[in-house]
């Protein structure tokens, strides 16, 4: 970095000092060399002084209107060196003062993060229904259990009523549709009572909502309604797990799943 002009000027003024030597009016050589230097380093402190906004004493030029002598006015200029070095140091210290250091701008970059939910205990826990004729939707009539019908909730009091999902073959989720029901010996997702729901379910992760699971049966949508619960278990669409809450069951009964 370029120093300012005012400091630049000390070393000016340091190496005149060290310049100036005693002198004797009886040699005159040496009076003009000295008077010549003295008006030229005065020239160059009057221009920069003036150029950094200081103040500073009456033109040089005071000591070249007098007449004759040029010891006179060696010692008229050497008297207005005095004057501007003390002026110097006044401003320099002035703007010492004064000056400030800048400052460097700084971005940061902050960047949004969002902490997942971790998911309920029951949705770790939960049993996993992944059969295909889970999502048999047009009466097949799929016998899958030794030959007979499904009965899921026959299975669910006896297991405790716990917590399950749809996953793999089964779908994802629980169908929402009425699905052809047990008429000429044909039903749906291998049972005779085919069970699903399209009760509202819960949008926020952990929140458990009551629903109702219907049968179809016999071309009867809502032949039976059993109590139950849903559950969300994460942001992703139709991440729920559900319960058979019901104290009574009628066979052969199945949930179907959907994608």
């Amino acid at each position: 970095m370029k120093p300012p002009a005012i400091v630049l000027l000390a070393a000016v003024i340091a190496s005149t000092f060290t310049a100036v030597v005693p002198v004797s009016s009886d040699v005159p050589e040496v009076t003009s060399v000295l008077l010549e230097l003295y008006e030229q380093q005065n020239d160059l402190m009057i221009e920069l002084l003036f150029n950094e906004g200081c103040s500073f004493p009456p033109n040089r030029k005071i000591g070249r209107q007098l007449p004759n002598s040029n010891l006179i006015k060696l010692n008229v200029q050497r008297e207005l060196f005095s004057l501007l070095a003390t002026a110097l140091l006044s401003c320099q210290g002035r703007q010492t003062n004064q000056t400030t250091l800048p400052v460097r701008s700084t971005t940061t970059t902050t960047t949004a993060t969002t902490t997942p939910i971790p998911p309920p205990n029951a949705c770790l826990s939960a049993i996993n229904l992944t059969a295909y004729w889970r999502k048999d939707h047009s009466g097949s009539n799929i016998r899958p259990i030794n030959g007979n019908a499904n009965c899921d909730t026959r299975y669910m009091l006896a297991s405790g009523k716990p917590w399950f999902r749809f996953a793999g073959a089964a779908g994802i989720r629980l169908l929402n549709r009425c699905v052809p029901s047990v008429s000429s010996n044909a039903g749906s997702c291998g049972t005779h009572i085919a069970m699903w729901s399209n009760d509202k379910m819960p949008q926020q992760v952990g929140v458990v909502s009551s629903i109702q699971f219907y049968g179809s049966w016999q071309r009867n949508c809502r032949y039976g309604a059993y109590t139950g619960h849903a559950m969300k278990c994460s942001d992703k669409p139709d991440d729920y797990i559900y319960r058979f809450n019901s104290s009574s069951y009628g066979c052969s009964t199945g949930f179907c799943g959907m994608d």
